[in-house]
């Protein structure tokens, strides 16, 4: 059997957000997550919370992929 055509089963799951849309992600600090206060002149007290670890990296990696943008 050979197949003569790329077929993809779901397209409707699999495309990117045209609008771009912000997400609020929800992180808590654990032994795989490190939260920091960084300065922020954007933000109304000045600071902001920042996350470290391999969830972020998902995350970042799938924001890119399907065209979304996020704060946690």
């Amino acid at each position: 059997m050979s197949r003569t055509q790329e077929h993809q089963t779901f397209p409707e799951k699999f495309t990117k957000l045209s609008t771009m849309p912000n997400l609020l992600v929800a992180m808590t600090e654990d032994a795989m997550h490190r939260k920091f206060i960084v300065e922020d002149s954007a933000s109304p007290s000045g600071r902001k919370f920042v996350f470290e670890g391999y969830m972020v990296d998902v995350m970042d990696y799938v924001a890119q992929g399907i065209n979304f943008s996020y704060v946690s």
